[in-house]
Order: C-alpha cells, then sequence, then structure tokens
C-alpha cells in the first residue's frame, strides 16, 4: 500500500496527465480540422469544381452537417459510455454508503467514515449529474410556439 501523502501525490500527477492528454488531442483535432477547411476553401475559391460537387461541399460544411454525422457515432459509443458510467456510479454510491453506514454503526475510524462518505458523495454525483445536465439544457432549449 502506498502511504497517506503517496495516494494524494499519485491521484494529482494522474489528474494531471490527463489533462495534457485532453489538451494535445483538442489542439491535434483543431490543427487537422482547419488544415482541412483550408483546403476546401481554396479549391472552391479556385473554381475549378463543377455545380454538384459545390453543393455537396456546401451541404458537408453546413453547420448541422457534422452533427448529422457525429450522431450515429456518439450514439453507438455514447450509450455505451453512459450506461457504464452509470453503473459505476450506482455502485461507488451504494457500496460507499453501506460502507459509511456499517462504520458509523460500529464506531469505525474517522478517516475511514471520510472516505466512505466521499465515495457515496462522488457516486452520487456520477449518477445524478447526466440528469442534471439534461434538466439544464431542456430549460436553456428555445420554446416552440
Amino acid at each position: 500500500m502506498l502511504a497517506n501523502g503517496d495516494e494524494a501525490g499519485v491521484v494529482a500527477v494522474l489528474g494531471v496527465f490527463a489533462m495534457v492528454v485532453a489538451i494535445v488531442w483538442i489542439g491535434t483535432r483543431y490543427k487537422y480540422r482547419s488544415e482541412r477547411l483550408r483546403t476546401i476553401q481554396m479549391v472552391m475559391q479556385a473554381g475549378q469544381l463543377d455545380e454538384n460537387t459545390r453543393q455537396a461541399l456546401r451541404e458537408i460544411l453546413a453547420p448541422n452537417a457534422l452533427q448529422r454525422t457525429r450522431d450515429g457515432l456518439i450514439r453507438s459509443s455514447g450509450r455505451l459510455v453512459a450506461k457504464l458510467l452509470f453503473v459505476v456510479g450506482w455502485l461507488t454510491m451504494v457500496i460507499g454508503g453501506v460502507l459509511f453506514l456499517g462504520m458509523l454503526a460500529m464506531n469505525g475510524q474517522s478517516q475511514d467514515i471520510e472516505g466512505a462518505g466521499i465515495a457515496t458523495a462522488v457516486g452520487f454525483g456520477v449518477v445524478s449529474l447526466p440528469i442534471a445536465m439534461r434538466e439544464l439544457e431542456a430549460r436553456r432549449a428555445p420554446v416552440r410556439p
């Protein structure tokens, strides 16, 4: 086992590593998209495309065209990730809650009680966050007549 101070250090290093990976990934995607759009823009400005090709490029570059393409990918992988996250959050909340109540009833050590309480809160947060986000999006959406 790690010493108490080592655990916090490992978590901090993993958090920083995850942030760096996310930043590099976002930067790479941005660079690739920018180059792709510049190439398409140069080809369209050159004027050597027939009307059917131009129309197809306009449809692809329309704001909601990417949404249609992403929807299929996100639905399949997004649902799986969401279900797994919900299951992990639910298990964390239930197991943490049982441990929390058990340690309270058995007069457990304060560090163990705090850990179980934190696990319960994290599990509750993971389970309730998607529901809260959906509710906020529904309130933010414009009202249609």
